[in-house]
Parts: structure tokens; sequence; C-alpha cells
């Protein structure tokens, strides 16, 4: 089994770079990555794949700097900006090479990855998904995160953008009223019956998905919940002209 989970399918460095989205997307883009790790069953592996997309500076910028970001967590000095990208993740898998004794006594692989996948995209919302995967502690856990990006100010943007002034309440209000129609709530950490909205969301051409990973609301058993508001609840908070006008009906 060990040897079957250091051989699943992540694309090489030189499959990644030849990425290029195929569908009626409006910005063009490219998948590039790093991956490193030993060919072995007992390995640690890292793998990191993101978009760059053509004449993006701005978004371009945010998207490496989450990469970066991230691998200063595995203490990658971050503030070194001669350092390619594969030279950052073989560094970090070389300080980062440690086994994990299991109970029975055998030993598992650490791995990381951070993948960086563009979600969905029109002329005018762009949504990214970053997504962490480790193994080799008690168990393995991964985690997502979004950003919702302007394609035409070229800016990342929220809910202070798409909604109207003094949003808070009534959003809140009608997020409480799913979440008990819905038994969302069951499973949670804190035995209550409603969550609050986090600051993790992403705007889809349904509604407004706010997702919360496992452990930030209920267990590693439970996982994730997804908390989805439709437009058609929330049609009067929706700012007119935003970027979430365009999925009014």
């Amino acid at each position: 089994m060990l040897c079957i989970a250091c051989s699943r399918n992540n694309p090489t460095k030189k499959e990644t770079s030849k990425l290029l989205n195929k569908s009626n997307d409006t910005l063009a883009y490219t998948y590039e990555g790093e991956d490193g790790g030993a060919d072995t069953c007992n390995c640690d592996y890292i793998a990191i794949t993101y978009p760059l997309f053509k004449a993006r500076t701005n978004l371009n910028d945010t998207i490496k700097e989450m990469v970066v970001g991230t691998l200063s967590e595995y203490n990658e000095n971050s503030s070194d900006t001669t350092k390619s990208l594969a030279v950052r993740v073989k560094t970090v898998v070389e300080n980062n090479t440690s086994m994990v004794d299991t109970s029975a006594g055998q030993s598992v692989p650490t791995t990381y990855e951070l993948h960086i996948r563009v979600m969905s995209q029109d002329s005018k919302l762009l949504v990214l998904e970053i997504e962490e995967d480790g193994s080799g502690g008690a168990h393995p856990n991964s985690r997502s995160i979004y950003k919702n990006w302007d394609t035409k100010k070229d800016e990342e943007i929220g809910l202070d953008d798409v909604l109207v002034k003094d949003y808070s309440d009534n959003l809140d209000a009608i997020a409480d009223k799913i979440i008990k129609e819905e038994k969302l709530y069951e499973g949670l950490s804190d035995g209550g019956d409603t969550f609050a909205l986090n600051s993790n969301y992403y705007f889809s051409k349904e509604g407004i998905h706010f997702y919360y990973n496992s452990y930030d609301i209920k267990s590693y058993m439970e996982g994730p919940t997804d908390l989805l508001i439709p437009y058609s609840k929330i049609k009067k908070l929706i700012r007119p002209g935003s970027v979430l006008s365009q999925y009014i009906k």
C-alpha cells in the first residue's frame, strides 16, 4: 500500500507546463509546477502546481506570493527573491524528510501537495481554489481556500464589493435559515444548531458557497461543510453592476 501511495498520478514538471486550458475561458493560462521526492516506497514527496496567466501581472504576483508564502512554513526563506521555485521545492524536500511511525510500528511517507487551480471563470469573474494535502501524521488531511478575482479591475474581491451596504444582518439571517432547513449543523463540534459565516467563500453561477474545512466547525470524521446561499434568496442584497449581477434572473 505504501508503494501505491508514492506512485499516485501526479503531473511531472514537464507535463504541468503543457497543461493549457482548453475551455472557452476568458483569460489564457498554463499550469506550471515542480515536484520532488525519492522514487522508493518510503518516501517524502512534495508537489506544487499553479496557473500563470498571460499578461496578468497582478494576478500572477498574487499566485506566486501564495506559493512562496506556503513554502516559508517549511523553513524556506521567502525574502530571498533570487531562488527559482524549483530550487525552493528541492530545498524544502531535503529539509523535511522525516518518517512517522504508525501504531503498528511501520513508517509511512510524509507528503505535502499544494495545487492552485482555476475553478471557474467568465468575462467578469475568476475563482481560484487553493488545495493543500498532507500525510504523515495521525491521518491524511486536506484543506481548500478560495480567491475571487475581478477580471476587469484585475484585483481580488470580497463580499463588500458585491453586496449592498449593511448586508451582514440580513445575510446572517438567511444563512441561519438554510443551515437549519438543510440540517448542516449536525455534527458541530460545539453541539449548537447554527454556525457563523466564515471568510472562506467563492462565487458560483448558483450562489455564494461558504466552505468549512475539516476541524473548522466539525471533526475530521464529519468532514468539510459547504453552505450554499443561492442568489435567488439574496437578490435584494446584490449590488447592481457588481460581478454577481450577471447571475440574477
